[in-house]
């Protein structure tokens, strides 16, 4: 009988891991190490056989093995300059104009746009008490309180204030926010049917400290004391009324003991069977059952195609753990081009596979310099010359492997550009990928 992980065919067009990328192979190299880093050199061919590796230092450490990782939330917007805008708020003194409320001028930080449209569209919507429209005011609402942007300078009917608050009014301006929020969102849970899904899993995601799919990221949780076992009932009341990313959260739970006195494998599991199936659908509860029921090939690939690139990279595994080679590939190219992320730009564990294979030759491929790197660009999010958030640092570390040795034919080693990248996978890791911060000590070393 055939195995069902071969049979599975991810896609029908040009496989992705042999897709040109040289696109991307000249940003990861346009990358400018920092100011304060030397110069760095120009990327030419030498006269050595092309895409083999120089000799590496045995003293700088190689890039280590991908580990699995949960997707990245899809809805959080990862712009930089916007979140900088959104904290720092107005760069001059705000005005309005027009209508109560409105807001004419450019400089307003987005929380404030935000906040306004809700409160106009809850105004309107006060006599009817449609959910979403209730709920986007209470998710406007608990962001602006934890914005000071918003609160100094703010008041709950978004009218921009006459002068600048005392430390007291300030604290009650942002108290005002809050209480009416929580009186909202107790209102939405108290409604029978769907409509009151997502006010539960808003309040599952708050009480867990985790309320990762806002619009805006909050400032933080100091109004709301951590209490798992209230999260958990929130998330499976909202996953009795179809909402699978909350079918997801209370799996979560019962699969790690959060909110429960132990860890549940049958519990969990009936959870994420009920946030796989209709109405929810929801892909990573499907991924999960596929994990708990042993790999189940069927199932991952069902995750796949609801859009879990973790999926996909699993079943990649499997076929290369099988020696299905070209399975593997098709897995992995698939994943790593369709796979949801942060950045929208695929699957990272699988770009990083890719890379990898490239680089050692494994998988069945040949050894090539420039494929690896892309895939390595690809990875750590490189667009456009510059680096976008959410980028694995994995990816980050091997490309400034590349950097240092350099590869024949291809591109020379460059020390500063090999700096510059250890740098940003220690960065974009917080300072817990090791080999990176090792990385990082022995290359400035050599550079004094």
């Amino acid at each position: 009988m055939q195995n069902p992980v071969h049979a599975q065919n991810p896609v029908q067009r040009q496989n992705p891991a042999h897709a040109p990328l040289d696109e991307r192979y000249a940003a990861a190299f346009n990358m400018y190490p920092p100011a304060n880093a030397a110069a760095p050199s120009a990327y030419a061919p030498n006269n050595t056989p092309s895409g083999v590796r120089n000799t590496r230092p045995g003293d700088v450490p190689a890039a280590p093995a991908p580990r699995k990782s949960p997707p990245a939330p899809s809805t959080a917007p990862n712009a930089a300059t916007v979140r900088q805008q959104y904290l720092q708020g107005p760069a001059s003194p705000a005005k309005t104009g027009g209508a109560k409320g409105e807001i004419t001028s450019p400089d307003i930080p987005p929380i404030v746009t935000l906040f306004t449209e809700a409160y106009h569209r809850t105004i309107t919507d006060v006599h009817t008490f449609t959910p979403a429209i209730q709920l986007a005011w209470c998710e406007a609402l608990l962001q602006a309180s934890q914005t000071p942007a918003f609160v100094e300078h703010y008041s709950i009917n978004a009218e921009r204030l006459p002068r600048a608050l005392t430390p007291a009014e300030l604290q009650r301006n942002r108290q005002i926010l809050l209480e009416h929020a929580f009186k909202v969102l107790r209102k939405l849970t108290s409604l029978e049917g769907p409509g009151a899904a997502g006010a539960h899993f808003l309040l599952g995601c708050l009480y867990s400290h985790r309320a990762t799919h806002l619009p805006f990221p909050l400032g933080g949780y100091a109004f709301l004391a951590r209490d798992d076992a209230k999260a958990l009932a929130h998330y499976c009341a909202a996953a009795r009324l179809g909402h699978g990313p909350a079918a997801y959260r209370a799996g979560a739970s019962y699969e790690y003991a959060r909110g429960c006195a132990q860890a549940d494998r049958e519990a969990a599991l009936q959870w994420y069977t009920l946030g796989a199936g209709e109405p929810a659908g929801d892909a990573d509860c499907m991924y999960k059952v596929g994990r708990l029921c042993g790999n189940d090939a069927a199932w991952l690939a069902r995750a796949f195609r609801a859009g879990s690139g973790q999926a996909g990279y699993e079943l990649g595994r499997a076929c290369e753990a099988a020696g299905d080679f070209p399975g593997a590939l098709r897995w992995y190219g698939a994943a790593a081009a369709a796979g949801k992320s942060s950045a929208g730009e695929g699957y990272a564990l699988a770009q990083l596979r890719l890379g990898g294979a490239y680089e050692r030759g494994e998988c069945g491929l040949c050894v090539d310099a420039r494929k690896s790197v892309a895939w390595y660009a690809r990875a750590a999010r490189v667009q456009g010359g510059e680096l976008t958030p959410g980028g694995s640092a994995l990816a980050m570390l091997a490309l400034s492997g590349w950097c240092l040795t350099g590869a024949r034919g291809v591109f020379v080693p460059d020390s500063a550009r090999a700096l510059y990248w250890a740098r940003e996978a220690v960065r974009a890791s917080g300072g817990k990928l090791e080999r990176a911060q090792r990385a990082v000590e022995i290359l400035q070393l050599q550079s004094t």
